[in-house]
């Protein structure tokens, strides 16, 4: 929480900053924070599912969920929907993209940058890209 009321603090002054291209989309400017994904659920409260994006998964392309508001009000929703079980996250302030072979992001300034859990430090550009089947896992029969 002190985090996100940093950010959203840092927001305030200097306005949102990213942008974001998806192939086979227009790009996006106003983003204040964005979250890729290739699987659903994104994450965990403790023992509830966080599902940013529902349909994503391992076999598809990735997820992006990218927020174009910091308002309290806003984000307390889409909080809501994210820990509701079975819930398709939606708002005017959200920007949902299910399946996309690529996600671009662009900062006008330096942010912090999280990858699985670990912080991998600041970045003005990002680009994720979806392999599908570049793993063949074996494992032994049950």
């Amino acid at each position: 929480m002190r985090a996100f009321f940093a950010a959203k603090k840092q927001a305030r002054k200097s306005g949102p900053s990213l942008t974001v291209e998806v192939p086979g989309h227009e790009p996006v400017n106003g983003i204040h924070y964005a979250f890729v994904s290739n699987t659903s659920p994104w994450t965990y409260f403790n023992a509830r599912a966080v599902q940013t994006n529902p349909t994503t998964s391992y076999e598809g392309g990735l997820g992006l969920f990218a927020m174009r508001s910091f308002r309290l009000a806003t984000t307390l929703l889409v909080a809501r929907q994210l820990l509701r079980p079975g819930s398709s996250p939606r708002s005017k302030a959200l920007l949902r993209i299910d399946d996309a072979p690529r996600v671009r992001l662009t900062s006008s300034r330096p942010i912090g940058l999280q990858m699985d859990g670990d912080y991998i430090g600041l970045r003005e550009h990002v680009e994720f890209v979806s392999v599908p089947d570049a793993l063949d896992v074996l494992a032994p029969l049950q």
